[in-house]
């Protein structure tokens, strides 16, 4: 509370908007959401572990320059692949709770590349392999799943 100069009564509605950032090597970070707060023991509870030791800092809720990054992203995926016949969303609760209403800019950049049917959902979170194999948990996720069925 100190550190982020917040109050008991803003927790853990406040924590969506600092995530904490596990820094796992040089290159790999992973964000935690808080979930809870369990003031008998003055501690956090985050969406996903946080191994005793890591090196952690809080980070800041993401704003405009997170919905252009991601855009930027999609774009470079749809000309990877501009075909299929329809897609998935999902999208971290925790990512709604910090962008707001902007978070749409997201949504309808997909629908507007693509031109295909796009479903999807709010989730706590998503897992799956980074580019290096690795599985892990992650927090605050823009994720999408493209489908093309084959004859």
């Amino acid at each position: 509370k100190s550190y982020l100069n917040v109050k008991d009564e803003d927790l853990p509605e406040i924590g969506v908007e600092f995530p904490l950032l596990i820094k796992k090597t040089a290159d790999q970070h992973v964000l935690r959401a808080v979930m809870a707060v369990d003031r008998e023991q003055k501690s956090l509870i985050f969406a996903g572990t946080v191994p005793q030791g890591s090196a952690v800092s809080f980070s800041s809720s993401p704003g405009f320059d997170i919905v252009d990054l991601i855009k930027r992203n999609i774009d470079d995926f749809h000309s990877l692949d501009p075909s299929g016949d329809f897609m998935i969303l999902f999208s971290c609760i925790a990512r709604h709770q910090a962008l707001g209403p902007i978070i749409i800019d997201e949504i309808r950049h997909v629908s507007e590349k693509w031109k295909i049917p796009l479903i999807g959902f709010f989730t706590y979170g998503e897992f799956g392999t980074d580019y290096r194999h690795r599985c892990e948990f992650y927090n605050q996720t823009f994720t999408l799943a493209k489908i093309a069925i084959r004859p």
